[in-house]
């Protein structure tokens, strides 16, 4: 019987198989024709993996809120924020702002922020913006690892910190978010305190029809796998 050559390509591989009639040639032809199928069925899966990923870090969902409006606040007070959005981790940023002379720490007349997400306090300072007087900026508990940056308008003149810190929202849908100051009271005449701009930014959670899709992609894998080993 003379020789015949079959051509297969698939993703741009050539394979020949030269066979000549018997089984085992044939076999040996079917194998080199499923090795592509595993290989393309990872790539495809990886790909999607990586497009999935990116696109949720891509479309995450913004959550704000604007507390200007309500101008100076006395020490103790407190703003809440309540609102829904789904569980997951997600960042708080927000502009504190300080009116005449909010007390920084280290004198007598400290004034203390306090910042609380679903009942549990996850931030805490003192800041100088526009008490003046030897007071000083301080962190004083941070377990999230926020940061926070003031500016002092000078002794009377008020002052505002931009704070952003990580923050994990509940699972159950409905958020409970706390600002709050307490320190001696000293009225608004002497001084205040405010929440400007606050904003929540959260990840989309992939769509759980891209994961049964994921799935059955990599069972395609694990069959196609078995099926090379028989």
């Amino acid at each position: 019987m003379g020789e015949i050559v079959y051509s297969i390509h698939i993703a741009g591989i050539d394979h020949f198989a030269a066979m000549n009639g018997s089984c085992e040639g044939r076999m040996k032809a079917m194998k080199m024709n499923k090795i592509p199928l595993v290989v393309v069925c990872c790539l495809v899966l990886a790909v999607l993996s990586i497009t999935v990923f990116a696109a949720s870090n891509a479309q995450a969902t913004t959550y704000s809120a604007d507390f200007s409006g309500l101008g100076a606040l006395p020490s103790p007070g407190s703003i809440a924020w309540d609102f829904s959005a789904p569980g997951g981790p997600g960042n708080l940023s927000f502009e504190l702002r300080g009116y005449i002379t909010l007390d920084g720490a280290g004198v007598y007349y400290s004034d203390t922020f306090h910042l609380s997400v679903n009942g549990s306090e996850i931030f805490t300072g003192s800041f100088d913006m526009g008490g003046g007087g030897g007071a000083s900026n301080a962190i004083l508990y941070n377990p999230n690892g926020g940061t926070a940056s003031t500016t002092s308008y000078g002794v009377a003149q008020g002052g505002v910190t931009e704070i952003s810190i990580p923050i994990l929202l509940d699972g159950g849908g409905n958020q409970h978010i706390v600002f709050a100051y307490n320190g001696v009271y000293q009225g608004l005449i002497d001084e205040g305190w405010g929440v400007n701009l606050a904003t929540v930014t959260a990840p989309v959670p992939i769509p759980s029809t891209m994961l049964l899709f994921g799935s059955g992609l990599a069972g395609l894998v694990g069959i196609a796998r078995r099926r090379m080993k028989k």
